[in-house]
């Protein structure tokens, strides 16, 4: 599905793809990969094993989401660059839990960027997440910002 809108800053975004829902998981197995490679202390073991703030990143290489993330960059006719990117939390994940994520990508012009505003909540509906990333599309014919 698609539709036209406003970024919040005012600047006009090119239809927005809405996607989901997908349903994702915080498996322990997947969580204490990411802890070992992003640097935190081992508590492997534990139970209550704590999940990384930016953990759900790992969530937009899904098949689904990776697709429209590519096929946007194309269709911008640049490369990516990570620009910036925000969590909010309602509720810390929890290990072992699976939710479902939405997501909107969309184009923004002057500067080129693709924005995926993320959702993500309980499979019962309750909040958890938002979280937005900014990828700066840079053509390799212009100068860099």
């Amino acid at each position: 599905m698609q539709n036209m809108a406003g970024s919040p800053d005012g600047i006009p975004e090119k239809g927005i793809v809405c996607l989901g829902p997908f349903r994702v998981s915080a498996s322990h197995q997947e969580v204490a990969a990411f802890r070992r490679e992003t640097g935190w202390p081992e508590d492997e073991k534990s139970a209550d094993m704590q999940v990384p703030h930016t953990f759900p990143m790992r969530w937009l290489s899904a098949p689904g989401i990776r697709a429209v993330i590519e096929a946007r960059v194309k269709e911008a006719g640049g490369v990516a660059f990570h620009e910036s990117q925000s969590f909010t939390y309602e509720k810390p994940l929890v290990v072992d839990q699976d939710y479902l994520l939405t997501a909107e990508a969309s184009r923004q012009e002057n500067p080129s960027r693709l924005i995926l505003r993320v959702s993500v909540v309980s499979l019962s509906g309750q909040p958890f997440l938002q979280l937005e990333t900014i990828l700066r599309i840079v053509s390799p014919a212009e100068a860099t910002p």
